[in-house]
């Protein structure tokens, strides 16, 4: 059976000094000198030990422990995992803490030993297996859930460790299972959430019934509260640019500048008008100037979002199933610190300032507060006070009846020292304490009802986020912004928020809002590396070279030992058109972190533009390894195949990345582009239906040529036309259809467009104006070609 350290037998003096010095030293970060003397306890207590010729103490995995984490954080896993293995022997004979097995865990997690991580978090339980109680899985579930302290090593924290372990172990189930089980033991495991929206995860309950609370709103108080404060200033919106994609058959025109964006205005933190300026700087489609900002109510800006419950699995239905009250309650638990076991690794404060007047003890949490621990030390003076005294003071109080005075008594100075006893009568000691016990008591309500009403402030905080998180994996980009959109403006403004915002804006391909807001996040946060490699990449799409090469010199002067940095680089090097160099530092950003997918997606696009398509996939699949629903290599897996002519294959990963991102017009119209050249020209008009823009009105009228549907095919090119009236391709193809349908005159018109737009392909225009007499000839190869 496991035990605590902190529940373990009382240390001898020297053990408690050796552990005093290691924790001051831990807590100021001064690791070296916290090893040494960690060194030293454990040297102690093993001599200790050995003269006595006793079997392994609580003593022994005191300094064990601590050893071993010493030597943790000073970022040496591997040293710690091997002293903590000195501990088997001490295993055997139910001497093994719980600090000491989830701290094996995290080093065998961090050494990608997950077999043995596993083993480390799940001994106990599986100890109650063997006995036969709990034999399946699902009463195991339980069994860890419901059992009191948690089985798991640390409770709710190391059953996240267990999902993080199941995960890298591409056992997804498990994990999310693991994760729902952790957020159910501590609603404030916030990664957990994020982790379960990261997977996918579309059957979670909604973000209310997980936090306990309804989330929060932006109501007409705040706003009044914010119209007394400083007049906003709208900030300088730049013209947006068209977006562009790589490997996208159809370029839709030039990218406008974006003069000003550097120099554009970082929102208010200290105001609650920089929501109002949030709606107008992101608008959908590429932004431009705001009109009509008086016009702009309250109520439209500031409107609740919309917190669609989504449906429990019922096969799991005890995971994330409690009702509000006990998510409170347990999230109460963890900051009132009532859940997890203090560790001996933390400073305890000193027994005085956690006692009461009536011997209560009071909560770690709150012991940094002054005005609630000075109290000893008034009450001391109060008693000392004289019958005298406390008569005179009572007749000087306006409407307060004096009480009865006692036998006179021999004045007694107050006593500075709260270790002496003061010397007075019992019965005003005792009146005077009950007064005090009293107040006290009335003091601790008050702070009670503060401190709970701080955790619901803090669970609704989490309910609105957590919605947001969930769309945001959903791929419900527009809904993740809007929730996202009705935080307080000291938590929108936030370089984590716009980093989230501007991941949403990438999503959908709006690459001109994606850079907005991550610069915006950028000029909050210059520390934050975090979100780079998307803006990086969007101001690749934008072919924004100058932007992109001033980030790559500013985040290569701050931090060389990032992988985002190098993702930034690695992008600026590739819009000048240097693979080689780009794969360098590609490779680079992967040497420093191999979980981080953009890395292996960016060089992936580097070989595929090199034209070693092998690598390209070999790239991309790595990519896919670290994280399966990165749908930007799905997306170069079908890009590749597509280019190899193996369209089956094509589709096959363009639908998997639509599948995960549903909502980039991109990946649909390049899944229908696919099913056309694989012979399914119905299911590819179908697909494309879907969206509306340029791309998919090119692809739709090539498809209406192949169907012999002309008519149909030049109205979608007009359309493609008005967006881009500057393409020579468009103008040749709509003078081919025009050749086609009987209408020379036409036709002729559109090829000397084309002629005059593009003079390089002349020969081919040409060509095509000759053959005008035999209106039936097939352009396909000369399309192509173009």
């Amino acid at each position: 059976m496991e035990t605590s350290l902190s529940s373990s037998d009382p240390l001898s003096p020297v053990e408690q000094t050796y552990t005093s010095l290691i924790q001051q030293y831990l807590a100021v970060h001064c690791l070296d000198n916290a090893t040494f003397y960690a060194e030293r306890l454990y040297a102690h207590t093993t001599s200790t030990g050995a003269q006595q010729q006793q079997q392994p103490s609580s003593s022994s995995s005191h300094a064990l422990y601590l050893l071993a984490l010493c030597y943790y954080r000073q970022g040496q896993p591997q040293r710690s995992k091997s002293v903590l293995e000195q501990q088997n022997e001490a295993c055997l004979h139910g001497l093994a803490s719980s600090e000491i097995l989830y701290l094996k865990a995290l080093c065998c997690y961090e050494l990608d030993e997950y077999a043995l991580a596993e083993e480390a978090l799940l001994r106990q339980v599986r100890q109650e297996c063997r006995k036969g109680s709990h034999l399946d899985t699902t009463s195991m579930n339980e069994y860890i859930v419901n059992t009191s302290p948690c089985p798991i090593p640390n409770g709710a924290v190391g059953v996240q460790l267990l999902a993080k372990v199941c995960a890298k172990s591409n056992r997804k189930h498990r994990a999310i299972v693991y994760y729902k089980m952790s957020l159910n033991l501590d609603p404030f495991l916030w990664t957990s959430w994020e982790a379960l929206c990261d997977h996918g995860v579309a059957d979670l309950p909604s973000s209310e019934e997980v936090f306990g609370v309804e989330a929060i709103s932006i109501n007409e108080a705040v706003v009044e509260e914010a119209a007394t404060q400083l007049p906003p200033t709208t900030p300088h919106i730049p013209s947006s640019s068209k977006d562009h994609n790589r490997h996208a058959p159809l370029s839709t025109g030039g990218v406008s500048s974006m003069n000003g964006i550097l120099a554009a205005q970082t929102p208010d933190v200290s105001t609650h008008h920089s929501l109002q300026a949030r709606t107008l700087a992101f608008t959908s489609g590429g932004g431009g100037n705001p009109t009509n900002n008086n016009n702009t109510t309250n109520t439209a800006i500031f409107e609740t979002p919309n917190l669609t419950p989504i449906a429990k699995n019922d096969e799991q239905s005890f995971l994330l199933a409690n009702t509000k009250s006990v998510a409170v309650q347990r999230a109460r638990k963890v900051v009132f610190r009532d859940y997890y076991q203090p560790s001996p690794d933390v400073h305890q404060p000193k027994s005085s300032s956690m006692e009461r007047s009536d011997n209560k003890p009071r909560s770690l949490f709150w012991s940094g507060l002054s005005s609630d621990h000075k109290l000893s030390t008034s009450h001391n003076k109060k008693l000392i006070f004289t019958s005298e005294q406390k008569a005179t003071a009572s007749a000087s109080t306006a409407n307060t009846p004096a009480r009865p005075s006692a036998p006179t008594m021999p004045t007694v100075h107050v006593n500075h020292n709260p270790m002496i006893p003061p010397k007075t009568s019992k019965k005003v000691a005792t009146m005077d304490n009950r007064n005090a016990i009293d107040e006290d008591d009335n003091h601790d309500d008050d702070n009670d009802e503060n401190k709970n009403e701080a955790v619901n402030t803090v669970l609704q905080l989490l309910c609105l986020l957590g919605t947001a998180q969930w769309h945001l994996g959903q791929f419900h980009s527009k809904k993740a912004i809007e929730c996202y959109q009705q935080l307080p403006g000291n938590h929108y403004d936030t370089g984590w928020v716009m980093n989230q915002v501007g991941k949403a804006y990438f999503a959908m391909a709006d690459y001109s809002n994606a850079i907005r807001a991550l610069q915006v996040m950028e000029q909050i946060e210059p520390h934050r590396m975090e979100g780079l490699q998307v803006l990086s990449t969007a101001l690749w799409q934008t072919k924004r070279e100058v932007e992109l090469s001033h980030l790559a010199q500013r985040v290569t002067d701050f931090d060389r030992l990032s992988p985002q940095v190098w993702c930034v680089v690695g992008n600026c090097f590739s819009l000048q058109k240097e693979h080689e160099t780009a794969l360098v530092f590609f490779r680079r950003s992967i040497q420093l972190d191999r979980t981080l997918p953009y890395s292996h997606t960016l060089s992936g696009h580097e070989y595929f533009a090199n034209e070693d398509l092998e690598k390209a996939i070999a790239c991309f699949r790595d990519a896919i390894a670290a994280d399966e629903r990165h749908y930007n290599a799905w997306y170069g897996l079908g890009a590749v195949y597509y280019r190899q002519e193996k369209f089956d294959l094509a589709e096959y990963h363009f639908h998997k990345a639509c599948t995960i991102n549903p909502q980039s017009s991109v990946l649909i119209c390049h899944l229908g582009m696919a099913q056309n050249a694989n012979n399914k020209p119905y299911e590819s008009l179908e697909t494309l239906s879907e969206i509306n823009s340029p791309q998919a009105n090119y692809q739709r009228s090539l498809v209406y040529q192949q169907l012999e549907r002309y008519e149909e095919a030049l109205r979608e090119l007009r359309l493609v036309n008005d967006a881009a009236p500057r393409e020579a391709q468009i103008h040749f193809a709509m003078g081919r259809l025009h050749q086609r349908l009987g209408r020379p005159q036409k036709a002729m018109r559109y090829f000397l467009d084309a002629l005059d737009l593009d003079p390089k392909d002349t020969n081919l225009i040409k060509s095509a104006m000759e053959k005008m007499e035999d209106p039936q000839a097939s352009c396909e190869e000369e399309l192509s070609a173009f």
